[in-house]
């Protein structure tokens, strides 16, 4: 497609593509992949999924001090060991409970720390308390998902929300009951995700691109685990990834599948969602913004067979009849003629209010 991008401005170039969607016929197609049990739990949602409260207890406090001493000489903590099983059980309770699925479940320490739970929260404090070394992924800025500290089944985590809100890209995997997940989904997570600035999406995009840019021990590349949106969190302004990275085969699987498959296409890790006219307008926005993250950074714009249907899920969601060949070439193309990011990105939007 000949795209003509002399003749309109920026601000003209968002406001069309955000405010006025060609919106497809409302074939609506169910997307999930299995059925969720229905509970009868009630529909209605908490505004906010992640607000833990922190108890003040003396020991868990001089414990998370000591804790960051720790870390900061690489040396074992000075505590004793019955001392910091004691703090990490006082922790372990409901009033600083933060989420938790059917794999594990997560408190908060303080504002630096959390705990993590694993074998589906069920506490096992045995064995020797050890600190991890995890500077070999300081580079990775949005990550908190290094366990810098274990002990049994429990690990220590850094606190990706230190001001304790945020919510999980998607819908937390607690909420089972079908129409509170969509109530969920429209009500809270998609106007707050539409909301976020350029910059938190380009920030998930560059550590994206840095973690592509290494390899494991016995040769195989890392991957952020997208099959789950929970595992990235909105916390602000800014977008953080908690899970554990995965050790994959194939080179350059972090790219715009990946962030299309996190920010629009699921519910949960289980569930796909469908087509809504009502919500083109902000899944627009959502579906915008990952690919100029995606352009800003240089990540790959498809990388296998899987990464294809996930695009084409994410043209149907935003309502685009255009033919993502079509687009895909446009793209490579900005890409492989204009050297300067500020003019490519331009291009790209002015590029995405002319597609319908």
């Amino acid at each position: 497609m000949n795209v003509n991008i002399k003749n309109i401005s920026l601000n003209q170039v968002k406001n069309n593509f955000i405010a006025k969607p060609r919106l497809a016929n409302a074939n609506k197609i169910s997307a999930a992949k299995e059925n969720p049990p229905q509970q009868n739990s009630s529909s209605v949602v908490s505004p906010m999924y992640f607000h833990p409260t922190f108890c003040g207890n003396p020991l868990v406090t001089k414990f998370s001090k000591l804790l960051d001493a720790a870390i900061a000489t690489s040396s074992e903590i000075k505590l004793p060991p019955d001392e910091i099983k004691n703090a990490i059980k006082s922790c372990c309770n409901i009033k600083n409970f933060i989420a938790g699925g059917k794999d594990a479940k997560v408190y908060k320490i303080d504002g630096m720390y959390v705990i993590k739970v694993n074998d589906s929260g069920r506490l096992n404090l045995d064995g020797n308390f050890k600190i991890n070394d995890t500077k070999e992924f300081d580079f990775l800025k949005r990550w908190y998902g290094a366990a810098i500290a274990e002990i049994g089944n429990v690990e220590i985590l850094r606190n990706a929300a230190p001001r304790g809100i945020a919510i999980p890209a998607g819908v937390p995997l607690e909420i089972t009951n079908m129409r509170a997940i969509k109530e969920h989904y429209t009500q809270i997570y998609l106007p707050k995700c539409a909301k976020l600035p350029q910059e938190a999406f380009n920030g998930i995009a560059h550590d994206f691109k840095a973690l592509n840019n290494l390899r494991t021990e016995d040769d195989k590349f890392y991957a952020f685990d997208e099959f789950n949106p929970n595992n990235f969190l909105i916390a602000g302004n800014s977008i953080k990834i908690v899970d554990k990275l995965e050790k994959l085969s194939q080179q350059n699987k972090n790219g715009l599948p990946s962030m299309l498959e996190v920010f629009l296409n699921k519910y949960n890790k289980d569930i796909f969602t469908s087509f809504d006219e009502n919500l083109v307008a902000n899944r627009r926005k959502i579906f915008k913004k990952c690919i100029i993250a995606c352009e800003n950074a240089e990540l790959p714009h498809i990388n296998d067979v899987c990464g294809v249907i996930s695009i084409k899920d994410s043209f149907r969601l935003v309502a685009l009849k255009q033919n993502w060949d079509a687009v895909h070439a446009q793209l490579h193309q900005f890409r492989k003629t204009i050297p300067k990011m500020d003019e490519r990105i331009v291009a790209i939007y002015k590029y995405l209010a002319e597609i319908q």
